[in-house]
């Protein structure tokens, strides 16, 4: 098992980074040939600022598109690798960079157009599934932990790749942990560190249904503050075993 140091708990964090150059960018002062051009073109009115603001706007919105396209359609595993393909594609790297929240936005609607409302929550329920699945073989075989789904997901915001972050509160090593997940069929897990407020806190990441999973190991002592990000310290959405398996059994009386 392989340790690696991270510095996020529930934001995505590229785990590689884009190699090579971008490409040459076309000089538009010279010929298709690249020479200079023999003659001096005359000057052209810049644009207003409010109109070139807006021309950037769109052009980085429609990065923010093409991204959430390539993760809808499976083509990128990752925000991070989504923005760099859209804007490498459609050669806007002259535009502002969309945030990870625009390229999210897209990808919710596009998946609302895709599956309606019905099949679009339906998926949701499916992700939380495999959150209760796992917090339910931690807290069933481990007796002294408890878990909490934390982040976009416990609030239903599945889009863009997003990782299950889960924490477990325990006195017991994180290798427990990973020995009684494996034990219960899910695969062996990468162990890693991320750096928190609280300092280094152990974290077990792996796939379960193609979802990517993050389980921190917190000690007990920090559990009454549980709706804080150990990261940055802001306030943050949480849910509890008990809370997520009745939000499924509602969602399952419902259809």
């Amino acid at each position: 098992m392989k340790e690696r140091r991270r510095r996020d708990e529930d934001h995505d964090v590229p785990r590689e980074r884009r190699s090579g150059s971008r490409g040459k960018r076309r000089d538009r002062s010279r010929g298709d040939s690249g020479d200079a051009v023999p003659f001096e073109l005359a000057p052209r009115d810049p644009l207003p600022a409010g109109d070139a603001d807006a021309g950037a706007a769109e052009r980085s919105d429609a990065v923010a598109r093409e991204a959430a396209r390539r993760l809808e359609d499976g083509k990128s595993r990752s925000i991070h690798d989504a923005i760099e393909s859209a804007m490498r594609d459609l050669d806007a790297w002259d535009v502002p960079r969309p945030s990870r929240g625009r390229v999210r936005e897209h990808a919710r609607s596009i998946a609302m157009e895709a599956l309606g409302e019905a099949g679009y929550y339906a998926r949701v329920a499916d992700v939380w599934r495999v959150a209760v699945e796992l917090m339910d073989v931690l807290e069933s075989g481990l007796r002294d932990v408890e878990t909490v789904l934390v982040g976009r997901a416990a609030r239903g915001q599945i889009d863009g790749g997003v990782v299950l972050h889960i924490r477990a509160y325990t006195e017991r090593p994180v290798s427990d942990l990973a020995e009684v997940l494996v034990e219960h069929g899910y695969e062996e897990p990468e162990f890693e560190t991320i750096e928190t407020r609280i300092g280094p806190l152990q974290q077990l990441r792996l796939t379960e249904d193609e979802r990517e999973l993050a389980i921190t190991r917190v000690p007990r002592a920090h559990s009454t503050d549980t709706s804080t990000d150990l990261v940055t310290g802001k306030a943050i959405d949480v849910v509890d075993l008990e809370t997520l398996a009745a939000r499924l059994e509602s969602d399952d009386d419902e259809s």
